[in-house]
């Protein structure tokens, strides 16, 4: 506007880019190296105890998805649709784009996620990671709170600020470009935007699913050599978290 009035010869922000924080962020994180994989997943650093610090980070890596998309799963998010398993991701999503469903890799369920699941769903919870705080933006605070400031930095040594949870997102989008998936397919496993309207209103495409649980295979991490977790093997903490809750319940009714 000040150009065109010719009151001043030319514009002083050309040239700039404005950006919002999470752009900003967005851009700074870097995807882990094959070193870094296998120094997050080595067994005896992983804790494998508490659920939602095995679990979180390895649907991480495996679907690309957000930290508060996995730590807010509830047990009917995860369902089988034609012969399918996956997730839905649904609840307080980032946006319109983000709401999706996607298949479970097969890796998770080799390393017992859904047995996992169902223990949680007999035990009588209704989220897949009971037990987390859950803060203005949800749970997702605390998983990656303790992932990056606790198990990243001190645990891994991992000192790169770019390197963060996020970072497993950014791994599987480089991982799934490598094994020729195209981008807009990519889109749809990590939820970001392709552009149809179509997609921001069906998230489920039936016809589609085999097709993407074939992309979603084809992300291979080599560097991970897991065991499986067999049913049952979370059961200690899941008891110990509904004494809890009863113990807090109990404490709420007295008053």
């Amino acid at each position: 506007m000040w150009v065109k009035r010719r009151l001043i010869p030319f514009n002083p922000c050309d040239g700039f880019q404005v950006t919002n924080k999470a752009q900003d962020e967005t851009r700074t994180r870097e995807p882990f190296s094959a070193s870094d994989l296998r120094t997050i997943f080595n067994r005896d650093h992983l804790p494998v105890t508490l659920p939602h610090k095995f679990w979180a980070p390895l649907i991480g890596l495996y679907s690309g998805a957000r930290v508060n998309e996995i730590a807010q799963l509830q047990v009917d998010d995860i369902e089988e649709v034609v012969g399918i398993w996956g997730m839905h991701i649904r609840r307080q999503v980032k946006n319109t784009h983000s709401r999706r469903f996607v298949p479970l890799h097969p890796e998770l369920i080799r390393l017992g996620l859904l047995a996992y699941v169902k223990d949680v769903q007999t035990a009588g919870f209704a989220h897949v990671f009971p037990g987390l705080s859950w803060g203005d933006n949800g749970p997702g605070d605390s998983v990656g709170d303790w992932f990056n400031r606790t198990y990243l930095r001190k645990t891994c040594g991992i000192t790169n600020p770019a390197k963060v949870f996020h970072s497993f997102r950014h791994t599987f989008a480089t991982a799934a470009e490598r094994a020729g998936i195209p981008d807009g397919r990519i889109a749809q496993l990590t939820g970001h935007s392709t552009g149809s309207t179509v997609l921001r209103q069906h998230y489920i495409h039936v016809a589609e699913l085999p097709r993407r649980l074939d992309d979603i295979s084809k992300v291979v991490f080599p560097e991970v050599e897991l065991s499986p977790r067999k049913p049952g093997f979370f059961d200690p903490y899941l008891r110990r978290q509904r004494a809890l809750e009863n113990r807090e319940r109990r404490k709420t009714e007295g008053r």
